[in-house]
Order: C-alpha cells, then structure tokens, then sequence
C-alpha cells in the first residue's frame, strides 16, 4: 500500500456544521483522513475504471465509514457490489445489515449534480471520492457551488 499524503479540498461546512471535503482518489489516499479516525459519511463518484473503483472500495470499506452513497457511472452495480464486499471483508455477516448504510443515485451522472441533501448521516464529516476523475479543479469548483447554494446556512465555516 502506498504512502503519501493525498490533497484532501475542502468544499464547506453546511447549516448542520457538517464539513465536506473532497479527494481524488488514488491508492492509498484515504491512509490520512483529514478527521483522523472519526465516523464519516462518503459519497463515490465513479468515472471509468472499474479496477481503480474496486481498490477504492475495498479501502474505504477498511475506514470509520458510517454511510458510503454511490454515484457516476453505473451507482446502482457498485451499491450492490460494496455491500456484497463488505461481507467478504467481513464488515457485516450479511447483505443488509447496515455497516456501512449504502445508497445509489442514478441521477448524480456527474459531481455537477451533486445535492448535499443526500447526507442521511449524522457523522460530523462528509468526503467526497472523485473515482478515475484526471482532472478536478473544476469539479471542486462545482462542488463549492453546490454547498453554497443547497445547504442550509450555506458552505460557510472554517
């Protein structure tokens, strides 16, 4: 496993106190997380690659994640594929069993489509993991945009 420090941006904190950030993911990135080992909500956006998306389950399924939302491409197979992966890791003894929560959005084919009214959790942290994306400066612009404009009290905070 690779060890370095990954560039972790973060996007705001919404009206709850809630702080997002966001990642592109690379192996071994998520070894740092910025809140250490606290409880933690995810949201996975997908984007080519299936054995990079792979590598970024299995190693978010090894995290203090509470809830891990999928998105991008094809966010319904990769729902069922993180949950049937966490009882192989041996997360949960089975399928439903809540650890972690998971949902998919079909309608977020993009990180532009984003809404933080996904957040069912109550975890102080929200990471946003940027699966097979090159290049996201934009994508962090979007994101920015979006807590602004759909949070309540706004991406305001530290």
């Amino acid at each position: 496993m690779l060890n370095f420090m990954a560039t972790f941006s973060k996007i705001g904190k919404d009206g709850a106190g809630t702080a997002y950030f966001a990642v592109k993911y690379e192996p071994g990135c998520l070894n740092a997380l910025p809140w250490g080992h606290e409880k933690f909500d995810c949201l996975i956006f997908k984007q080519g690659n299936d054995d990079l998306m792979k590598h970024a389950t299995d190693e978010l399924l090894t995290k203090n994640c509470d809830w891990i939302h999928t998105a991008g491409e094809d966010p319904r197979y990769w729902h069922d594929y993180i949950d049937q992966r966490s009882v192989n890791l041996g997360r949960q003894a089975a399928v439903g069993d809540g650890n972690p929560m998971t949902a998919w959005h079909d309608d977020m084919v993009n990180p532009e489509k984003w809404e933080s009214t996904i957040n069912f959790g109550g975890s102080n942290y929200f990471l946003i993991l940027l699966v097979g994306f090159t290049d996201i400066n934009g994508v962090l612009e979007a994101l920015t945009g979006k807590l602004t404009e759909h949070s309540i009290g706004g991406a305001g905070g530290e």
